[in-house]
Formats: C-alpha cells, structure tokens, sequence
C-alpha cells in the first residue's frame, strides 16, 4: 500500500494513510477519520489489519456508532458485499447508488421480473452490427431483381446508415440514435421521409431475421415523418402538349404519347415492349415486371394514342431508347415549352379524370389508389379542356 486509500465516502469517510519512519525501514498505517466533530487516528503496522480496522470504523460511522461497537460478522457481512460489487469491477457505494436509481425507475416492479423479461427478449436476438445487416439487405435487394433505380436507391441510403453506424450492434440503437441520423441528413423532408421509409422497411425486415427484437415495434417504425410542404402537381396545357409533339423527333413519339394518353409511368414505359402493346384489343398489357406495384394492369388505348403511336409500331422491341432523357431535352428546347418533372402523367391524370368523372376507373388505368389519384395526379381542369387534350391529333 503506497498511496492513500479511502473507505467508503461522506460523513463515513475513513483514510489510511501509508506512513514511512525516518528511524526505521519499516512502514506504518494511519487510520484517520471523524467521529462527531473530532479527527481521531490509529497507527498499525499491518496494512490488511488496517484496511480492516477502517471497515470497522466506516461501518460505525454509518451506524452513527463507536468503532468498538462493530461486530466481526458486520465487517464480514461488508467485505462480502464489496468482494460482490468488485466482481462487476464497480465500488459497493456505486453499486448501491445505482441499485436505487433502477429501483426508482422501476417504481415498484420487480427488478428480477423486469430483467428475466428483458433477457428472456434478447435471448433469441442473433448480434449483428448495423454496417453488416445493412450491406446483407442490399444483397438481399439485388438478387430480388427489382428495379435498377430501386435498388440504387435503396443502396444509397443504407451505405449511408452503415457508414453512420459501424461498430453498434443493430438491436441496441434506439429510437433517439435513428432520429439524430435523419436530422443530420441533409436536405428536405421528402428526402428526409424517403430515408425513414427506407429504414422502416429494412427494420421490419432486420425483425424477421431475428437481428432485432420481436416482442415490439422498432426504433425505426418510432420515427415521425416530416411535414412536407404540399406542391401542387404541374401538368402540360394541350396548346403546350400539341406544340412538344409538333417538335418531337420521330423517335421520341412513342415514349411521348404513351406518357400522355396513357398516363404510364417513366420508368414502365422504358421498359415497355412493343408486343405489349396490342393494337386489336384496345389495350397495353403493362405486366407486373415493369411495374412499381408488381401489378399488372390493362390501359386502354385512346384514340388521340392509336393516332399517334401506330405509324410507329413494331412486332417487337423496346418503345423507347436508352437515351430518351436527352430526346426529352432536345423536344421541348425545340419546342420552346419547359419540361416539368412528371408532367405526362401529372396531366393524363388530371384530363382523364375530368373526362370520365370515374375516380375507380382512373386509379386501375393508372396502377394506383383512388387516395393516390387525388393526391398527386389530379389537377383542377374542366372537361372542355379535357377533351381538348384527347383531341390532339398527328397533322
């Protein structure tokens, strides 16, 4: 013993303190401590009785007693207690005070059942860290085959997540540690919500895996979206819609016409078939392969499309051409009317709905819900402007 050594703390706090003699080579042990008001010491030689003598006068002091009044089974019963406290590498002071703390949190329930419960819930959670279940969801995404801008998507925001938490183990991050992500990720609260989105479903998925607990939602199905400021949806008027096919390269009618007067989305009609598209029946058959919903579907092919669309048809083959987005720009500079983002659909939404007045009929045309239509697809026009649009006729 070389240093000063402290027994317990407070009004019951005793000292040992190590004590070399100029006239001998032997060292001595003085146990210091105050007892109402008054220092009082002992000097022994033998540092293990010394730390003993200061539990005993430590154990007196909590009992607001003499020294001479502790028992040996009371310096027993306190060696036992730290020897206990000393296998969790904490003090027994420490470990009292955090033993009253979880009681207090508790507030009455039975600390064992509220452990018992809680261990019997980790037992069958197999530990891995969040990089790890991320990267393995992402593998999991492209052997599925979805879309090639889904499973980027979904990559991008995980690689994200992975990157934030590497080392942490998936079922120990909490509901604050994943709203503290999505604050620090910037950009607008769409952006925000898609990443919420995103880690809800991987959540839900990480659940079934069994990498997170299953007797409860998770942290990321906790989270609340952010309100997103409601833009309404942009649609082409049919004097800007005759003037873009005016100008439109040949090439580029198809991809065109079909966004118009059929209303499918981008991303279906550069991956539509031209035998998909049967002239005799009336109808594309969308298959559920191209589909954001895996949801086939029948679209009825108007007569503004038919005009349209069937100088151009082919047995086989894609509708469109891998660079159909620059065939965009080149359309519209040439026509001299700007593009809108997910305006041929934006606006055969609205213009069929004001023609048939048919909200169902709209919604399985479109592959959508009835809600969806209203929400993002319907924009206020009359049905003169309506048939106005399904008008527009090749000259």
């Amino acid at each position: 013993m070389h240093r000063v050594q402290i027994v317990g703390h407070g009004d019951a706090e005793v000292k040992i303190y190590p004590i070399r003699r100029k006239a001998t080579k032997y060292r001595f042990f003085q146990i210091a401590w105050y007892e109402l008001g008054v220092r009082r010491t002992k000097t022994l030689a033998d540092p293990l009785k010394a730390k003993a003598y200061a539990q005993q006068v430590h154990v007196s002091l909590l009992n607001l007693g003499r020294a001479v009044e502790v028992t040996p089974q009371d310096v027993q019963m306190l060696r036992d207690a730290e020897t206990i406290a000393a296998k969790f590498g904490v003090s027994l002071p420490f470990a009292i005070r955090e033993w009253a703390d979880t009681k207090e949190m508790l507030r009455g329930t039975p600390m064992l059942a509220q452990a018992k419960g809680l261990a019997d819930a980790l037992r069958d959670v197999s530990a891995i860290n969040a990089q790890t279940a991320a990267k393995e969801y992402i593998r999991i995404k492209e052997r599925a085959r979805h879309s090639k801008r889904h499973t980027e998507t979904v990559r991008a925001l995980l690689d994200t997540f992975g990157r934030k938490f590497p080392d942490q183990m998936l079922h120990e991050l909490t509901v604050k540690d994943l709203q503290r992500f999505i604050d620090g990720i910037k950009g607008a609260p769409r952006t925000k919500n898609n990443f919420m989105s995103c880690l809800k479903t991987f959540f839900i998925w990480a659940q079934k895996q069994s990498y997170v607990r299953q007797d409860r939602q998770t942290a990321a199905n906790a989270l609340n979206k952010e309100r997103e400021a409601y833009l309404s949806p942009e649609i082409f008027t049919p004097e800007e819609m005759r003037k873009i096919l005016t100008h439109c390269e040949p090439a580029m009618i198809p991809y065109m016409t079909i966004g118009a007067f059929a209303g499918l989305r981008s991303a279906e009609i550069a991956r539509l078939d031209w035998s998909a598209i049967d002239f005799d029946s009336g109808y594309i058959k969308v298959s559920g392969e191209i589909t954001k919903t895996q949801q086939r579907r029948l679209v009825p092919i108007l007569p503004s499309l038919r005009a349209w669309l069937f100088p151009h048809k082919k047995a086989s083959g894609s509708v469109t051409f891998f660079t159909f987005r620059k065939g965009i720009h080149r359309c519209t500079k040439a026509a001299g009317i700007a593009w809108k983002a997910n305006a041929l659909r934006h606006s055969f939404g609205s213009y069929r709905l004001a023609e048939v007045q048919d909200a169902a009929k709209v919604s399985l045309e479109m592959g959508n819900s009835p809600a969806m239509l209203f929400k993002h697809y319907r924009e206020l026009v009359t049905p003169e402007q309506a048939k106005q649009w399904f008008e527009i006729m090749p000259l």
